[in-house]
C-alpha cells in the first residue's frame, strides 16, 4: 500500500489507472467521489459500507464493500 498524498486534478486518472485497487476506508461518506473516479478509470474499489454506496446497485457490483470498523 502506498500513500501518495495530494495530487493535481489533471494527474488523477493516471494514478487511478496505474493502481491495482483503490481503498476508501471511510467512517462517513456523503457521496464518494474518489471511489467513483477510480471506477471510471477501471480500477477496483474496496470501500467502507457507508453513505450511499450500499444502496447503489452499480457500486455493489463493481466494488468490495466492508462493514465499517472491520
Amino acid at each position: 500500500m502506498c500513500f501518495l498524498g495530494a495530487k493535481e486534478q489533471a494527474q488523477l486518472a493516471l494514478y487511478y489507472a496505474a493502481a491495482d485497487a483503490v481503498l476508501v476506508p471511510s467512517d462517513y461518506e456523503s457521496f464518494g467521489m474518489v471511489a467513483l473516479e477510480a471506477m471510471a478509470c477501471g480500477t477496483p474499489v474496496i470501500a467502507s459500507e457507508v453513505g450511499g454506496w450500499p444502496i447503489s446497485s452499480k457500486m455493489a457490483r463493481q466494488a468490495i464493500l466492508c462493514p465499517c470498523g472491520t
